[in-house]
Formats: structure tokens, C-alpha cells, sequence
């Protein structure tokens, strides 16, 4: 058994992921905080937990671990919400593609996984982490399109899934610690 030779890149969503409506964090660790959207020009009221930034900061310390945002927040997670809960100002940002070639055809093409699938086709073990994959593979699913899947296979993605309301859980690092921490074949 030997580590993987890449790096395994971690993409992470802002809404439902660290901002979260319901946290289920110590009552200590709970922020709130209105963030500035430049690109916007107006304010953003955020609920985030210090145990979430954290938990993001000890996954980011990982030997072979590369963090980037992937969340409508576009670049506003690195140059407007990071300043406030202190991680991910240096963090690529993914964006979402503006132009007619850019987006997909049905309900089934999403930006966010084209650009996972991209990174796990590169050849990196990834860890996502956003609130509505499983919306997401349920559609798959319904529609009968499971090929929309196939790329998010065990020992190559971990696909983190924290309920909207509640956003990660300790749970998640634990999991994510293990998968990046795994030998693989």
C-alpha cells in the first residue's frame, strides 16, 4: 500500500456548509457577522461556528492537501467572507461558468460537479463538501441517469453532505481526516 502521488483537494461550499441556520455547535463557538460583499455592495448576515473554521484549518494543515471554495459565493469567499472567519483568503476559487458554452443542458449539468469531476479526472482524490450533492445525486437518480455518477467512486471522492440547516458536523472532519489519511492501492 502507498499514499497517493497528488494532492487531494478539498472544495468547499459557504451556504449550508459553514453558514448555517440551525448550527449544531457548542452554543461557545457560534458567530455571527455581517460580511461586505463587494460584488454586490451590500451585506451578507452569516451564522458560522469556531469549531467549523477550525475544523477546516486542522484539514488544510494535512500533509498533500489543497483547499479551494466552490460556492455561488464565488470570489466574495475568499476576498469578503475569509477576512471575517479568518481561513481561506489564499484558497482558489472555482468559478461558475457565465457564458452559453459554460452551462450544461439539463438539470443534471451542475457547475460545481463539472468541476469536481474535472479535478478527479486530473487525477487527484478529492473531498467535496457542499450541502446539496445529494439533491443533486437524487436527481441523478430519479431521472434515471446514474452514468451522471459513476466518476464518485469510493477511494477518489468523498462526497460530504452536511444537512443544509445544521452545516458540518464533527462528525464530517472525522470522516474527512480518515479519507485523506487512507493508503490506497
Amino acid at each position: 500500500m502507498t499514499r497517493h502521488a497528488g494532492p487531494t483537494v478539498v472544495f468547499v461550499d459557504v451556504d449550508g456548509v459553514i453558514n448555517a441556520d440551525i448550527p449544531q455547535w457548542p452554543t461557545h463557538t457560534h458567530r455571527r457577522a455581517d460580511v461586505f460583499m463587494r460584488s454586490i455592495g451590500s451585506a451578507q448576515r452569516i451564522d458560522y461556528s469556531t469549531a467549523v473554521v477550525d475544523g477546516l484549518r486542522d484539514i488544510e494543515a494535512m500533509p498533500g492537501v489543497e483547499m479551494r471554495w466552490l460556492t455561488t459565493w464565488q470570489q466574495a469567499a475568499a476576498e469578503d467572507l475569509a477576512p471575517v472567519i479568518g481561513i481561506g483568503s489564499t484558497w482558489p476559487v472555482m468559478v461558475e461558468p457565465t457564458t452559453l458554452e459554460g452551462l450544461g443542458t439539463s438539470y443534471l449539468d451542475w457547475w460545481k460537479a463539472d468541476a469536481v469531476r474535472a479535478c478527479v479526472r486530473a487525477g487527484n482524490r478529492v473531498v467535496w463538501i457542499d450541502d446539496d450533492i445529494a439533491a443533486w445525486q437524487r436527481l441523478a437518480r430519479i431521472f434515471g441517469k446514474p452514468e451522471r455518477l459513476e466518476w464518485i467512486t469510493p477511494g477518489a471522492v468523498l462526497t460530504v453532505r452536511p444537512a443544509s440547516l445544521h452545516g458540518l458536523e464533527s462528525r464530517h472532519f472525522a470522516d474527512i481526516a480518515e479519507f485523506i489519511d487512507e493508503t490506497v492501492p
